[in-house]
Parts: structure tokens; sequence; C-alpha cells
């Protein structure tokens, strides 16, 4: 419905770049500034976050992506005392591994909500335990997991996934992007099974705190979440906001590019907010263009 005046734009907070990835892009810049002369390898997407990833390789860094097996040859390739830098998602032991036996320098971004999933994983194995992880097939994260032990470690992601063991301990862990339905979901069903199983809160503090800001909206025109269709978490804002108001219009695009051509003219009011490996800058450049409108 057309209006007189500019379009009215709540910023849901939090919104811009996590902990995690400011930690990440941190640790880049220290590579990069103690290895200046060097190309420094990126082993996975350090953020997902395609404009951030160009930026990157523009600066000189290299991205070795693919699947586990594929970084691992790359990884056994690089010359001997080659800077790298592992992703802020979690990664293989066995990248560790093969960076030790070719001397390579190793920074490693992995998220302290991440890395500290895995510290709690491992002690669970360590008290004979049997881990379900609820989480995204072939995302880094799971991937990570899942290597600490694959046959201890179950990823669970639909419901039928559940195994049923008779006399086995379990412990629940998820994904730290993982929404409250997903898990909520299939932690009822894992209950039913396994009445003794532990149920650990694993999600990321800043993923959580995005998802309730939500859901605690108001009847907006449309929401509209800054971030990259590569990026977990900014697919759950994407699904929460489906979820909670599925007569709203929803939508995630990259960055201000993408933003204009959403059909966002004539609105009275927009909900904005992004995922965690988006910036404030971008953040701020889509408010402005909306309050244009």
């Amino acid at each position: 419905m057309a209006h007189n005046g500019s379009m009215k734009v709540t910023l849901l907070e939090p919104y811009g770049f996590c902990g995690g990835v400011l930690r990440a892009l941190s640790l880049i810049k220290r590579a990069k500034k103690e290895h200046p002369s060097e190309t420094i390898y990126l082993i996975g997407s350090l953020v997902h976050n395609e404009k951030v990833l160009e930026s990157l390789k523009k600066d000189g860094f290299a991205l070795i992506d693919g699947s586990c097996d594929t970084i691992e040859e790359r990884l056994r390739t690089l010359p001997k005392g080659s800077a790298i830098c592992f992703s802020a998602h979690g990664h293989p032991s066995s990248y560790d591994e093969i960076a030790k036996s070719r001397q390579l320098i190793a920074y490693d971004a992995t998220c302290p909500f991440v890395y500290q999933n895995e510290r709690k994983i491992k002690e669970s194995l360590r008290a004979c335990e049997t881990v379900f992880f609820i989480g995204k097939k072939g995302h880094a994260e799971a991937e990570a997991v899942l290597s600490i032990d694959p046959k201890n470690v179950r990823l669970i992601s639909p419901k039928e996934d559940i195994p049923c063991f008779e006399g086995k301990k379990v412990h629940v862990y998820s994904q730290t992007t993982m929404t409250l339905f997903e898990v909520e979901g299939i932690a009822k069903a894992i209950g039913k099974l396994y009445p003794d199983a532990i149920f650990e809160k694993t999600r990321c503090l800043d993923a959580t705190r995005r998802q309730a800001a939500i859901k605690k909206g108001k009847d907006y025109g449309a929401i509209l979440i800054l971030g990259s269709k590569t990026s977990n978490n900014s697919l759950k804002l994407l699904e929460v906001a489906k979820t909670v108001y599925p007569n709203l219009p929803s939508y995630l695009c990259l960055d201000l590019k993408e933003a204009k051509e959403l059909p966002l003219k004539g609105l009275r009011d927009v909900l904005l907010t992004s995922g965690a490996s988006s910036s404030k800058e971008e953040v701020l450049d889509v408010k402005t263009y909306l309050e244009s409108l």
C-alpha cells in the first residue's frame, strides 16, 4: 500500500558481526601482520559471507574449501612452514595432525562456543557415553564433531535418524546455530526413546538472542534479514521469521545491492536485522536505503 513519507525501519538488536566472527577477522589480521609477504591459507570458509571472503582474497589470502577429503589433500601439498588459518566453524582433528607433520603455522579461529561444545563432547566420550549431535549434515561444525569419534558420535537431523541402542547412556548436544524449534522437536523424540538421556544447552548465545528478538517483533510490513544463503545462522533466522509470522513476507539478502531488488517499495514499516556474518556497516547502509523509500 502506498504511503506518504519515508519508510519506518525497526532495527533489531543484536545485529552485525558476532563475537566469534570479530575474533576470526582479528586473528587473520594478526596473521597477516606476522607474515606480511606470505600467502596465508584460509582452511574452509573463515566466515559464511561471500563479500568478506572476496575482500580477503583481494588482500592476498587464499581459500581452501570443499569436502574434508579435498581439504586434507590440499593441506598435504602446501609448502612446509606455510601459514594457515582454520575457520570459525571448527575443523576435524586430522587437519591439526597434517599441519603439525607439514610444520605449518596454524592460527585457529574456531568460535569459543564451538570449541566449548567440542570439549564437553570429548568429556562425554571419555565417560563412555554415546553422543547424539543435533545438527546439519555437511556443515563444518557437524563434520568437526563427527570426526572426534565416528563410532560413538551420531548426527541427528530428522526424527527418523534417531538410532535405538539398548542399555546405552546417551548425551545430547546440538549445533550452535540450530533453532529452538528444531532442537526441541528432535529432543522430544530422543527423550521418548531414551528417558534417561542428558540434554546439554549448547546453542550459541548470540544466535539464541537474535532468534528470540525476532519472536518478540510486532506486526510489520516485512522482515528483512541481512546475511548469506551459505550462513546457517542467517538461514535459521529466516526460518524463525517464517514460522512466527507465516503471513508476513520475510527476505534474506546478502547486501544493499540485493536489498534493492526486493519488492519493498510502498511498505509502511520493515523489521531489519542480520545474521552473525554481516557487518554493522552493511546493515546500516541497507537501513539508510530503506528509509529513503
